[in-house]
Parts: structure tokens; sequence; C-alpha cells
């Protein structure tokens, strides 16, 4: 190699590393919301991490950055209140100053006047699921089963829009697992936070039903969970039953499972890519549209809504599982149709769209 050229591939890399900014990551994970939103996000920022970017954290409080800061990224910690966004708006305006910024915004508590404000400091990418509004953003990204249909044309031409399964924020692991399934127990999930102790009270109902007799369950719970503490004491009593929580690496669980019981949200998602049948419920406003399509669409059985149901769906949920136990064929036909659904590319996609939109 030549010195000129020597020096112009130095020059060039100079320029490239002063042109290099920061994606700013603005989310939440706590008891009352879950760990959803924060979930998805730290993938995606290990997909930019791995693109050569560069990524920080803004957080209300100190209990959504110790995750972030375990999980290996940078997080700054606003000292707000998560339900009222407008507040932190001085504190970010202090921590990015006069730089052009690129925004990634997780979080159901976003309104009109903090995007827009967001927008006049660079560039803002939303990662979306209810529509709630028209977003005055320059990317949405939805990677809900729904998410490509959803009408997003009241936020106008200049947004551009991302939308389904193949945005579906996962970690690379799901991908490199997928096709690995065993059929060892049914797993049973309610996410991060489990308000109404329905981890406990599927468990208990399962267990209870004659054909479980020869059948094991693996019952997850988050870190939020309210169910941890009586699926322990269950556990000592029951051979049946094993209780993990807060999995650092879901993949072994699930591809473990033959069937699995589960919260609407991103588990339907790393389930599906990993082909394990599931029986999807909801217990929270913007979990009833994707459980409801999961189903119609036949990708999933239909577990039911605990807000309109309550412990009534817990026999629903029975039922449907009973099926699937008993189908060899049924829960294959599930696996094949959720694998051609979920590829596991869709952080790879989010980030290298994010890295070209700064």
């Amino acid at each position: 190699m030549s010195l000129k050229w020597m020096c112009l591939s130095a020059h060039k890399n100079l320029i490239m590393e002063k042109e290099k900014k920061t994606i700013y990551i603005r989310t939440d994970g706590n008891a009352k919301i879950g760990m959803g939103h924060l979930t998805r996000c730290l993938s995606v920022a290990d997909a930019i991490f791995k693109r050569d970017g560069d990524v920080c954290f803004l957080a209300a409080g100190e209990e959504t950055a110790a995750i972030v800061r375990k999980a290996g990224f940078d997080c700054e910690v606003l000292g707000t209140d998560y339900r009222r966004m407008e507040e932190e708006l001085p504190v970010l305006e202090r921590l990015t100053g006069d730089e052009k910024c690129l925004f990634l915004v997780d979080s159901y508590h976003v309104t009109d006047a903090y995007l827009r404000t967001l927008r006049k400091w660079g560039k803002v990418a939303y990662l979306d699921d209810v529509n709630a509004f028209p977003y005055p953003v320059n990317l949405i990204i939805n990677g809900n089963i729904y998410g490509a249909k959803m009408d997003y044309s009241a936020c106008g031409a200049n947004t551009e829009i991302l939308g389904g399964p193949a945005y579906a924020p996962l970690k690379p692991q799901f991908k490199a697992h997928r096709g690995e399934r065993e059929e060892t127990y049914i797993l049973v999930t309610t996410g991060g936070s489990d308000p109404y102790r329905l981890a406990e009270k599927i468990v208990g109902a399962l267990l209870k039903e004659p054909w479980m007799e020869v059948e094991k369950i693996c019952a997850v719970c988050g870190r939020f969970s309210l169910s941890i503490g009586a699926l322990r004491e269950l556990e000592k009593k029951e051979p049946r039953l094993r209780v993990l929580c807060d999995v650092p690496d879901m993949w072994p669980v699930m591809n473990g499972a033959k069937f699995a019981v589960t919260a609407a949200g991103g588990t339907m998602q790393e389930l599906a890519c990993l082909g394990v049948p599931m029986i999807g419920f909801s217990f929270a406003d913007n979990q009833c549209l994707a459980t409801r399509i999961w189903q119609e669409q036949g990708y999933s059985c239909y577990g039911g809504d605990y807000l309109s149901l309550g412990d009534e769906m817990i026999p629903e949920i029975c039922a449907a599982a009973e099926r699937l136990c008993g189908s060899s064929d049924l829960r294959e036909m599930y696996s094949k149709k959720l694998m051609s659904l979920v590829d596991g590319e869709g952080s790879r996609r989010i980030a290298e769209r994010l890295l070209h939109l700064q």
C-alpha cells in the first residue's frame, strides 16, 4: 500500500469517526410497566453495537439503569417520573447539548409536544404498538403481527414506516437456535411482571388437570412478578414443577417446551422464531389486539383476555393446553407456520436503518 493511499484511508477514517453520532435510546422497565419496552430496546442496542454504532440509554430511574448497565450499555439517569415525559425535556437538553442527535424512543407515555421537541434536536425513531396519535417522528417501527397493516397515514408522507414481524426486535440467539426444539415440558410465562398473579393461577389449574399426570411444567417469572413466592412454595411440594426467575437467556428454556402459555408481547415473537406452539392471553389493554390477531391468523391458540374474563380465563387456557398436548400433528403445524412468520432478523434490520438515518 502506497503512503498516499495510507494517508487517504486514515483521513477517511478520521472523518467517519467525527461524523459518527450516539444513538440515544429512551425507554424504561419497571414493576408497573414490565420489561417489554426495555427488552426489545436492548436487542436493538446490541445490533447497533455489533455494527459499530454508539448507544446510550436514557432512563427515568435507577431501576432501569441497573438492568441496562448489567447488559453492558451506558445509561444516563434522568431522575424524573417515567409517566410525565415532558418534564424531562430540560434534562435531556442539558445532556445532549448542541449536537444533532438521533433518538429511539419506546414508551407509551410520549406526547406530541415531547416528540416535537426531540425533533428540534435531531431525528426521532419511535418503537410503537398502538398508534395512539399521529407521531411527529422520522421513523416508526412496529414489529407486531399487525404492524404492517396499521394505518399511520396521519403521521405524514415524510414519516417512514417499518412494520410487521420482519421488524420484530429479537436477540440474535433466537435466529441462531431455530429448529432445535425439544418437547420436555409445558412453559408458562407472563413476561416481566404479573400484577394479577396469573402464573400462579395458571400453573395451579394445569397441575390439577387429569391429563397432566405425566406432563411437566416450567414456569418462568420476571423480576417484577407477584407469583414467584407462591410458585416457589408449590415447587417444593410438586415434582412436576420447575420455577425460574429473571432468566437472562430465554431461548434454551423456550426450546425445551412442548408448547407455551404466554402473555402477549415480545415473548410471542421469540417463541415464533423458535417454532414453539403457544396459547396467548392478555392482561393489559395494549396486549388485546395482538392476542386476538395471532389467533385469527392461525398462529396460536387463544387463551382469552383477563381484563374481560377474569379468572374465567383460566379454564379456557387449560382446555387449549389439553388440545395441544394431545396432538403432535397440531403442534407441528403451528411450529412450521410460526417459523415462517418470524425469521429473527428484525433487530438487524432496525439497527441498519437507524444507522443510515443518522
